[in-house]
């Protein structure tokens, strides 16, 4: 389970934003994802997340 590190809590909501990544003169839009905490208000990424948003980036730049 994933928690905040600053204030413990486990109340914690996954997002999506969409990031504009510049690559050999083209502008790939990537859906990167995101938690935040809904106590503290804390934004953070996960380890899995850190690791699908690579793979997102890689297979974007691979198209």
């Amino acid at each position: 389970m994933i928690h905040c590190k600053i204030c413990k809590s486990e109340n914690i909501r996954q997002l999506k934003d969409t990031e504009n990544i510049s690559y050999k003169g083209k502008i790939l839009p990537i859906p990167m994802e995101y938690s935040a905490c809904n106590d503290c208000e804390r934004e953070f990424v996960s380890k899995p997340q850190i690791l699908n948003n690579d793979a997102l980036v890689r297979d974007a730049k691979n198209v």
